[in-house]
């Protein structure tokens, strides 16, 4: 399954089949979710599938095998292969980068 996904304090948000757009999908929730925050204020990812193997692009911050094993049970990933991208681009920057 694809979709995306944050982490907020220590819990998985996820938006799944073929989601990709974090800003729409963020302005649309409820304020008690988003605190108030930009869509690119919390660690967030993607999931996508291509052919018989599945790829996680996250924010490096959260690249942790308890938080990938969440984000693999929670999308039902049961591909032999899950390719991890820890993506420190511009793209997945949040607030802890501020913080380096």
């Amino acid at each position: 399954m694809t979709g995306i996904f944050w982490r907020i304090d220590d819990k998985l948000l996820c938006f799944k089949n073929d989601i990709f757009n974090h800003r729409r999908v963020w302005e649309a929730l409820p304020h008690k979710t988003t605190g108030g925050f930009a869509f690119d204020h919390y660690p967030r990812g993607r999931v996508t599938e291509r052919r018989d193997k599945a790829i996680i692009y996250l924010n490096p911050h959260i690249c942790t095998e308890p938080f990938i094993a969440a984000i693999k049970q929670e999308f039902g990933l049961t591909f032999a292969t899950v390719d991890v991208k820890a993506d420190g681009s511009k793209h997945y920057k949040c607030y802890l980068d501020e913080r380096v």
